[in-house]
Order: structure tokens, then sequence, then C-alpha cells
């Protein structure tokens, strides 16, 4: 057997050698082990036998301390390089370790921050060695490698090195690692220098080299306990570094340096290299300098998301200057050639992490003194170079000196996680050389908590797993919880979407078609599915299409090949993690709930609600907008969930997908914070409820939402329960005690109600203490109360019956039902009456019930007698309303009305006519009192004295309620129009007749539908050839529309006649050609041929109601109506004539000082002879009207030196005119209204032309008494 002592460990190879020195150890050395050892042994061999050899090209500054270095990293675990820029540290420090004896028991780690240039460094140093990339020297970069078993020295990036960490815990792979570009302290950089400080402990063998052009090698030297410095100087040219801040604008001061190195006559490198902050900036300087200096210079871009294929363009030769404008990715490894000039502006974005605000933000910051230092060594390489700084030195030099650690300005989330995953120890004692806030790791760990990785502050089994997926925490919460939704197919293709660049190319010149060939991959409501979408159609494409052709199809439609690769290797990466997982894909389609619950377990930081100005409120009282470029930025709905939310210049939700609240509240059960409003009862639930409000991190997912509140306060349900459902007597409950209880409690409340009173019926506390007593303690709800109820004994029921002696507290109070009614006959009607004690309330005092049908006919009048048991006390108010001087001379009030009360009350005039006038006519009767109408106040008499009517449906139900029934009315008209058209109209009305109908023409019917009364108002309507039978709801039309329609009836009946009238009136031509100023021929055919018709059977007597009388009419005035129309025709020919006479002297008024007058008088003539005289005017006033136009001659005549009077009496006119207009619109009494009119007229004749005369006497106070009961009736007053 091989002794222990006997193997040497630097026989084989590094990740072998502790495996073989354990069975060694253990005397266990079995035919497996012995293989592996010499396995291990010939390719140590092998490796060693392919080394290359090792060469320094002379003209870089590195190459003197090349021999230096190899002897320190022999001598030291860890050596670190501060090499200046150009020094040619990043090419030739992996040849020092090949020539110390390195990367043959293990490979060469040389580790760069970027992808683009680990694959650049490893072409130059396979190029510099002669071997060929792939063998000796490859690389390795997420979704592409070039290495093998035999490679020397492997390039790769920062963080594929910390992936293999996983697998490799002590990194056996690896004799070597090179850690370049360390400045820039990412967080993969920190976190890797950490980790290898701790396995040096464990890995004497392994060496370590820290290098960077600037580095802040005090620290770096400390962190490894002293380890040693090898400062080697950069470039072997000068730079001259030019400050030019910007004074007026930045374009006039890059236009001074543009042109100061286009005419600088220089020799070797003329390319200018411009740093600017991101890719739009990129945009918009490209074509200020194409547009500035047309085509004296080249221009091409350089950024991370560049396809590979334009960035290949900045390292071929061009026939031009060229201005490369970039951003940092130019910083650092990546060398652009031919670069003879710096325009550095000082400026970069710079992606930080807010553990308050919980945003990535990517600010524009001032860069530091190491990456300005780092810009300024791009050029000057292989000759002599300029920088130009647009900014002061005195700024250079107030800057920090080197770039705050990535550390400090990211989310620590996945860190945490996989340091807990693989038990590398906790966050706080882990060797970072620059240890992170403390608040920042506590925020990781809330984080951590949200995505349920942490619970109690242990890792749960999600998080477990989450640790396992190749992706950030949040995409991977969202892979775990896809499985449980079943949409792990279509999420895994949105996470691998999420976790690497988009594919969908923009270029900042072409981003309209690239927009338009995108669309074919919307979705809708979702930027997460559009991904979706993506990857179905380039699967298809993929199929059917060769390599060439599917990469074709790629670049046409503007996506890149590259970075679909990428987003393919990703995704099958998740795949392969998923299934070692337990996870497995769903084979059916998931639809879009499933989709986006999923998504939202990732992204509750997310989550937006739409504000009312349209932008969006967030966790933490964050406002953001949604993104442009999103295909919810037209539709903004109402949630919202987004992959991120970063700020630049303002805060943006990218990627982002319509959500439900319900989702948000199922996908947050650890984080929502409850709260419950007030409980109350909830009558048709049968339970006490309160409204739930759910806020995640202070969105309110949920608003108002009824839940019950028995599992939250059962003893509170219990009172509310006996409070609203017993005692208040819900009509859900079935049971015998209840409806007893509910009568007596009915019966003592309406005598307080007649009586006004509160003090009768037991209190509701005592009423709950009488049912807490009985009830048991888990009758919370009528469910539960259904239940005792059901299983109790007969005995237990009785008890919960109340007594009188339970109910009432006080017996002195007895109403009569003569005084207090249950049923008053209002206008025929029979109606309801309930009397009810709670001021303040609409229904307080005396309330009649009403169906709606029947509300037609109920009229104020009738309804302010009240009841007589609060009549007299509504007289007693009546008085105390009315003005001071009255209330005294009626003093004392009480005592006054209890003398006439009697009077009022007797069966002769109680209801009898209207209160007021009948009040005042007793008082007047009695106490020679005159209290004129005016003066009386019902609006200042308690609500409960004025009748309250309550409006119901055909199944008791209350529509409306009012005190003013003529406003109540007025709101109910339209309602009970829609129901008279469900059917009603179609069954009685009829179109079409000639004659008569045969149902008759009654005033009003009371019809029943559908166990409902309807009170309806017949009308005639006036067709011209026919008339149509119509019902209408109410009254105010009924008597026009049936006149005309009469009229019509009796012409169709009289044709011969008509026909003779039709052509005596065409005969009247000078009468045509007067009344053509007010209307055409056929209005006044017509207005004749009705007017006459009217004068001829109607006037004078009622109209007939039944077709007999209707036919008995014509029949008996056969023959009058022709000599009626020449007896009317002289009449019209007589008024047309002067109306036609007095108007052209009116309009002859054409001086300035008469236009008032003239108007006046326009007005006047309209309202005296419209179009339609004949129906508007009574025809005993036919004759009137001729006077009316007199006095207007006389007016026209005399105006002359009275311009001021006329205008006085104009306005007294006007005011009268207003008060008549009022009136008219409401509608009421035709006649009255018609004799107002005339009034008014006569008034003008009395006020404007005397001399003609009168017809009766008329003042202003005869028009007062005149208007004063109408405008009353109608509720003017």
């Amino acid at each position: 057997m091989v002794k222990a002592r006997a193997f040497d460990p630097n026989s084989v190879m590094a990740r072998d050698a502790l495996d073989i020195a354990r069975a060694v150890n253990n005397g266990k050395v079995s035919g497996r082990v012995k293989t592996r050892w010499a396995g291990s042994v010939e390719r140590l061999a092998r490796r060693g036998s392919a080394v290359p050899a090792v060469s320094y090209p002379p003209e870089l500054p590195i190459s003197l301390h090349c021999d230096s270095i190899v002897e320190l990293i022999r001598a030291n675990p860890v050596v670190i390089v501060a090499g200046e820029t150009g020094s040619g540290k990043t090419t030739q420090l992996p040849k020092t370790c090949l020539a110390a004896g390195l990367g043959r028991r293990g490979m060469i780690g040389h580790t760069q921050p970027r992808r683009l240039a680990a694959r650049t460094v490893a072409q130059r140093i396979a190029a510099e060695l002669s071997t060929s990339l792939g063998n000796e020297v490859g690389y390795a970069v997420r979704f592409d490698d070039k290495w093998n078993e035999n490679t020397l020295i492997k390039v790769m990036t920062d963080g594929l090195l910390l992936n293999e960490i996983r697998s490799d815990r002590d990194l056996n792979a690896y004799d070597a690692i090179i850690v370049d570009e360390a400045h820039e302290r990412s967080l993969n950089v920190d976190f890797l220098l950490g980790y290898l400080k701790r396995l040096l402990e464990r890995r004497s063998d392994l060496k370590v080299l820290i290098t960077s052009a600037t580095i802040d090698v005090d620290a770096f030297a400390h962190h490894f306990s002293d380890a040693p410095i090898v400062s080697v100087s950069g470039r072997g040219y000068p730079v001259e570094t030019r400050y030019r801040p910007v004074s007026e604008s930045l374009e006039e001061t890059l236009q001074t340096c543009l042109a100061e190195i286009r005419v600088e006559k220089t020799t070797g490198p003329r390319d200018v290299l411009m740093f600017l902050p991101g890719e739009r900036d990129i945009l918009d300087w490209s074509r200020w300098i194409n547009r500035q200096f047309r085509d004296q210079y080249e221009v091409l871009p350089l950024y991370a998301r560049l396809p590979p294929r334009e960035q290949k363009r900045i390292f071929e030769p061009g026939r031009r200057q060229r201005v490369v404008l970039a951003t940092n990715i130019a910083e650092t490894s990546l060398t652009v050639p031919n670069i003879g000039y710096v325009v550095d502006l000082g400026e970069a974005r710079v992606s930080r992490y807010s553990f308050r605000s919980k945003l990535q933000r990517l600010p524009i910051e001032p860069i530091s003194q190491a990456s300005a230092d780092q810009r300024q060594g791009r050029c000057g390489r292989i000759a002599p170079g300029v920088c130009y700084r647009l900014y002061e030195e005195a700024d250079y030099n107030s800057r920090p000196l080197y770039t705050d650690p990535e550390i400090g300005r990211t989310n620590l989330a996945a860190v945490v996680l996989q340091m807990r995953a693989f038990r590398l120890g906790d966050v706080g004692t882990f060797p970072f050389m620059d240890p992170p806030d403390p608040r920042a790791v506590n925020d990781a760990v809330r984080l951590l908590h949200e995505l349920q990785a942490l619970d109690d502050d242990k890792l749960t089994e999600k998080g477990n797993m989450m640790a396992r997926l190749p992706v950030d925490p949040r995409l991977a919460r969202m892979v775990i919880e896809a499985h449980h939704c079943r949409s792990l197919a279509e999420v895994l293709i949105i996470v691998a979407a999420l976790a690497v660049q988009d594919p969908r190319l923009r270029p900042l010149d072409r981003q309209a078609a690239a927009d338009k060939a995108h669309e074919r991959f919307v979705d809708e409501a979702s930027d997460f599915l559009g991904f979706v979408n993506l990857w179905a159609w380039a699967n298809a494409v993929r199929e059917d299409a060769t390599r060439s052709g599917y990469r074709r199809a790629m670049e046409q439609n503007f996506l890149s090949p590259n970075r679909m690769g990428e987003w393919r290797a990703l995704h099958r990466q998740l795949l392969l993690a998923c299934r070692d997982l337990g996870l497995r894909t769903n084979k059916k389609a998931a639809d879009y709930a499933s989709v986006h619950r999923a998504l939202l377990a990732g992204s509750l930081s997310f989550i937006g609600l739409k504000t009312e100005k349209g932008n969006y409120a967030g966790p933490r009282n964050l406002t953001f907008r949604v993104f442009p470029g999103s295909v919810l930025a037209s539709k903004r709905p109402k949630w919202l969930v987004a992959a991120e939310i970063t700020e630049t210049q303002q805060t943006y939700a990218r990627c982002n997908a319509q959500v439900e609240a319900r989702w948000i509240e199922q996908a947050a059960p650890h984080l929502i914070r409850r709260t419950y409003g007030e409980p109350g009862w909830h009558e048709k639930r049968g339970e006490v409820i309160a409204r739930e409000r759910a806020v995640v991190y202070g969105v309110p997912v949920v608003e108002n939402r009824r839940v019950p509140y028995s599992r939250i306060d059962p003893a509170i349900c219990r009172q509310l329960f006996i409070r609203h459902a017993l005692v208040a007597s819900s009509p859900q409950i079935d049971a015998p005690f209840l409806d007893r209880n509910r009568e007596l409690v009915s019966e003592i409340m309406e005598v307080q109600a007649k009586g006004r009173r509160t003090d009768l019926l037991a209190s509701d506390e005592a009423q709950c203490a009488f049912y807490e007593e009985r009830l048991p303690l888990e009758a919370i709800s009528i469910r539960s109360f259904e239940e005792w109820y059901r299983n109790v004994d007969s005995v237990q029921r009785d008890r919960l019956i109340m007594t009188r002696d339970d109910l009432l507290r006080i017996a002195d109070f007895f109403p009569s039902e003569g005084e207090f009614p249950g049923q008053i006959d209002i206008d025929g009607i029979a109606v309801t009456v309930r009397y009810r004690f709670a001021p303040g309330t609409d229904d307080d005092g005396v309330s009649i019930e009403v169906p709606l049908g029947l509300l037609a006919k109920i009229q104020q009048d009738a309804l302010d007698w009240l009841v007589p048991g609060f009549f007299e006390e509504k007289c007693v108010e009546l008085i105390k309303a009315l003005p001071k001087r009255r209330q005294k001379q009626l003093a004392p009030v009480p005592d006054r009305v209890a003398t006439v009360f009697p009077s009022l009350i007797r069966v002769d005039r109680y209801r009898r006519g209207r209160l007021l006038l009948a009040f005042a006519q007793i008082l007047r009767e009695r106490f020679d009192i005159e209290i004129p109408v005016s003066e009386w106040n019902i609006d200042r008499l308690p609500p409960f004295l004025r009748m309250n009517v309550q409006v119901l449906d055909n199944k008791h139900g209350l529509i409306d309620q009012d005190r003013d029934v003529e406003a109540l009315k007025s709101r109910l008209l339209v309602r009970l129009e829609q129901r008279m058209d469900d059917g009603l109209r179609a069954k009685f009305e009829m179109t079409g007749l000639t004659m008569f109908p045969d149902m008759g023409l009654p005033e009003s019917m009371v019809l029943d539908e559908s166990g409902e009364q309807l009170s309806v108002y017949p009308v005639l309507v006036d067709q011209k050839e026919s008339v149509d039978f119509r019902l209408d709801s109410d009254q105010k039309q009924q008597q026009r529309s049936n006149r005309q329609g009469l009229c019509r009836l009796a012409l169709l009946g009289e044709r011969q006649s008509v026909r003779y009238i039709r052509k005596e009136i065409d005969k009247e031509t000078l009468l045509l050609l007067q009344y053509a100023t007010l209307g055409t021929r056929d209005q006044l055919v017509d207005e004749v041929l009705q007017n006459t018709a009217w004068v001829a059977y109607f006037q004078g007597s009622d109209i007939p109601r039944s077709r007999e009388a209707f036919e008995e009419r014509l029949k008996d005035r056969r023959g009058q109506l022709v000599e009626t129309y020449f007896e009317l025709i002289a009449r019209v020919r007589a008024i047309v004539a002067r109306r036609f006479d007095t108007a052209r002297e009116v309009d002859d008024l054409s001086s300035k000082t008469f236009a008032r007058a003239r108007r006046d008088m326009q007005e006047q003539l309209l309202g005296l002879v419209p179009h339609n005289f004949l129906s508007t005017t009574p025809y005993d006033r036919l004759p009137d009207l001729i006077r009316y136009l007199d006095g207007l001659r006389y007016r026209i005549d005399h105006l002359q030196g009275k311009v001021g009077k006329d205008e006085n009496n104009s306005e007294i006119i006007a005011g009268w005119q207003v008060r008549y207009e009022r009136l008219t619109d409401l509608g009421g009494n035709e006649d009255a209204l018609v004799r107002l009119r005339f009034l008014i007229e006569e008034y003008r004749i009395v006020l404007f032309s005397q001399i003609v005369g009168a017809r009766e006497k008329v003042s202003e106070k005869r028009l007062e008494r005149e208007f004063e009961p109408l405008e009353m009736e109608a509720g003017l007053r």
C-alpha cells in the first residue's frame, strides 16, 4: 500500500489532490482512486508540455517588471499590481503566471468586468502566445465559451467565476486567479475578493493577483494582509490634458474642441473617443456632429447593447477620421484602436439602489478622479495624445478619488440569499473590503422576507430553491410560484427574457421601423406576454428556416441573434434547474391570470394603483409613470405590475401588465395589513359586518370590503344582533314570538306618534337586556340564532315573548279613532294614514299612502286640513306665523283658536275648499279681523303640521315622499309616463280616428294595471286628417287638446260644409295677403275651421262625453257651421287689417329715442295677434283685440315728448307680464289665466291710452287681488 508521505499533491491536478490525499491518509486507495490518480498525473504532464513559450512585448512598460512579478508570485499568495493605463498588465499578467509555473495543476483564471472585454482580451493573449483561441487560451462568458480541459488561461467574467463557486467551493479547477479592473469595485469583484481572502486560508497553493490601472493600493494591500505591491508606469507617450469648461453652451465648447482636433497637425493616431452618459446622448450628439461637420468625421457609436456586428466596426480601419461616441464601456479593458484624442464630459449614468425608496435609480453623476484618469488613458498608448476635459481643473481636483463600490449602491438581496443558501456566513461578518451599510443589509433581508425566501430570518424551502436558480431572487420567486399556478412554461420564457438583455433592437436612427416590426409580438394588456409571443414566433421561424435564414429573419425584424441565443441558453439553464428542483412545466397553455399571479409573487414592490392625476401610486408612497414604450402607456389600467421601477429624469415603471387587486391580495398574505371600520348590522346577510381595508406597503388593494365581524369580535356581534335583528325585528327571522313582540311595539309606537311623545315605549336598552338574559352566547347572527331556536323546547321559546308590562313604561294617553283616523278620504280616494314621531325625518307627523297611479288626483287643498287630532295645533301655529301686529290682534292665540275650532271642525266645513280662506273667513266673522291671503306663511309651520304624501309602488314600496304634492307630481311624472308606456297605452290608445271613440271621452279614468290603480286623463289629439285617442298622466293639456280634437271630429263629419268654407277663404285675397306677415294660408284655413267648429258646436255647452252625445250635438246644430263662419270671418278680417296697419306704424318708429317703446309694442303685437290668435282668444273677446290695437295706435300718436313716462309704464306692465308668465309655465285653471291676460291688456289701456276706454275698472290693487290667490295655489307665495 502507498503511504501518505509518498503522495505529493503537486504531482497531480489541484482538483484531484484533496480526494487522493484523503484516500491515501485513510489507507483506502481503491482501484477507482488509483485510476483517477494515474489520469491526473498524465493530465498534469500533458498540460506541462503544452505550455507555450512566454515572451513580453518590449514596448509595454510592464515588460520591465515581469521577472520581478514572477518572483513575487512564487513567494506570495497575493500580489497587487497597480498598473497605469497602457502598461499592458491585462494581457501580460496571465503570461507571468505561466512563467511562474502556474496553469499546470489548474487553470489561470482571469476575470473581466464585461463580456466584450473577456472575449477581446482572450483573443489578444492567444495571439501573443501564438495559440489558437479555445485551446491553451480560452474564454467563458454567459451563454458563450471557448475552452477545453487543456486550457491553461481562462478569461471570464467575474460573475461566471462566482457561479462556479456553487459547484467548486475551493476553486480547485484553478491554481491562480487574476482579478482585473478591481478599481471598478463591482458587487461581484467585492464578493470575489472577500471569498478569495477566506479561500486562501484553506488553499495555500492558490495564487491571487489583484490588478487595475487606477487602484487604492493601500486598501487592497491591507485587505490581503499587507500583500506586496508592484507599481507599473503607464503609457510610453505623454497625454496633454486640456481643460475646456463649458462657458455659453456645451455645443459651442464641443464644436471648438472638434474644430481644433480637425486642424491640428499631428502624426500618428487621430481618431477621437468621446465619453457620453447614455445611448440617447450618443444618438443626439451623433446627429449634431454629422450636421455640424458633415463629411469631415465618421461617427461610430459604442455601447453595451450595440449588436456585435456594429461593435466590430470599431476595430476595423476607417477611411476618414473617426469620432467614437461611447459610454463608460470604453473606460476599462476594451482598447479602441487609433485613438489620439479623448473628449471627456466628466459624467456617467450610475446605477444606485435606494434602500429607503426601494428604487433602482440611474442618475447622471460626475465621475471620480480614477474614472477620469482611466478615460484619459485611452489615448497616448501608441503615440502622444490629447484629453479634453469639458470641466474646470478645480472641479476635477474636488471630485472623489475613486468610484463608490457597487456594494454600497445596489440591492444586496442576491448576495444575502446566496450566502445563506450556501452557508458562506453572515453578510455582516463576511470579509468585504468595504462592509455594506447595515441598513442596506436589513433592506435585503426584508426583501427576502417579502419574497418568502426567509421566514423569521431563517431560510425557507422556497428560499433554498430560489438560491439554486441562476437568476435574481425576484425572478426566481416568479419561477417557484409559476409551478403552483401551472404557468411555468410561460413564466420561464418571461424570466429568461428579463434576466438577459432585451433581444429587441431599437437602432437610434431606425426606431420607428423597429417599433413597426415589433408590433406583431405585442399583447394589448401585458408587456410580459410580448416576450411569450416573440418566443413562439422565433421558434416557428427556427423550425422552418436554415441557420442563416433564421439569422436573417431576426435581423430583418430588428432582433439580435446573439441575444436571442443568450435568451434561449438561459431558458435552457432554467429549465434544467427546475427539473432538478422537481418543478414541472405545464403542457396546457396557461391563462392570463395564472401567468401574472406568478409574476406578482416576485414583483410586489412594483405594483401600482392609478391616481386621479393619471400617475400611479406605488408602495411606500412612491409615485411613478408608465414608461412611454409600454403597451399600457396609453391605456393606463387601474392596477398594474412592473418588472422594475427606475428613476432617471422621472420615475418610470418598465415592462408592465394589467392585474387585478384580488391577485395582489392572494400573492401577498404575509405583507397585507388589515384594518376594520366600525362594525354594523347587515340586514340582508343577517350578520354583523365591518368594512375591511387591506394595504400592501401602503397601497390599498382592498377598500371598504364587507367582511363578517364574527371572527374578529363575537361579543360585539351578539350585542348588535340582539339590537338589530330582535329589538328592531328583522323580517328574515320567522318566529312567532317576534311577530307578537313586533305587533305590541307597533301599537305602543303609534300611540306615541299620535301624542308626539317618546316616554311610553321601553327603551332599546331595556329590550336588549330582555333578550340578553334569555339567549345563549353563540347567538351572534340570524343563522346561529335559528340553529339554536330550532333545537330548544317550547318553554325556552315562550320566555322570549314580551308582555305589555315589559314594553309600556307609562299608561296615561288614549287617543280616539276620530281624532287620529287610520284612513281618510281625499278627493274621493280612500288613503291609509300613518303616524310617526321622529323630528327631523321626512315622514315625521302624519303621512298618507298613495299609489303612484292615483297621485295625479291628490290636490294640496285637501291635504292642508291635516287630521282632527293635529288640526287645532296647526291653527295655533298658523296664527303664530302671522306678522306681529296680527298676532297681537288675536292674542291669546290658543284661546282664540279654541273659540273658532268647533266651527272649523264641523262636517260641513272641515276639508271643504281651501283652509286658509276658510280660516280667514271665520276669523273675520268672529273677531272682525281681516287677514289677507298674502300674510299667511305656511313655510314657518313645523313640518309635522303639514301632511306628508308617500307614493308607493304596486308592492307597497316607497317611491318618493314630500309635503308639497305638486313638487312630488313634477318629479314622478316621467316615471308615471314610463309605467303607461309599458303596455297600458297599447291597450287603450287608438290612432287614425275619424269618428268619436266608442269608449267615450271621460274626464278621467282609474285603470287597474297588474294590481295597481292608475289615474289617467283621456285626450283627443288633432292629426289634421284624423284624431288620436291618448292617455295622459296629468290634466294640464287636456282642455286645449280635447277642444282641438273635438273640432276636428266635427269637421270630419261636415266635409261638404268644410269644402265650401275653404273655397270662401280662398276668395279673401286681401285677408290672405295681410295674414302672410303672420303665417301661411294653411295655418289661416285651419285656424278659421277649428274655431268655427268650436263656436258652432261646443261653445257655451259642456263637451260631449259619449258618441251618442257627440252625434246628437252635431245633429242639433247642423247648418250652423257656415253661418258661424261668416260671422267669424268678418271679425278676422277686421282684426287682421287693423293689426296690419298698426304694425306698419310701429315699424315707422325708427328714431333711437323710441327704440325701447318700439320693442315693447312689437312684443305686444306678437302677443295680441299671433298666427293662432283665434285659438288663444275667447270668441267673445275678439272685439277687444281691435280696441287694444286702437290703444296701441293712440300710444304711437302721443309718444312724442312722453318717452320717459312711456318707459315707466312699460316697466310696470313688464312686471305683471313676468308674474303672468310664471303662472302659465306652471299651468292651472285656463279660464283664470285668460282672465289675467286680458286684465293686463286692460291695464295697458289705462296706462297708455285711457281715452280709448277700458272694458272694466282695473288698477294695481285689482290686479294684486286677482293674482294673489292663483300664485298661492301655484306655490309661488
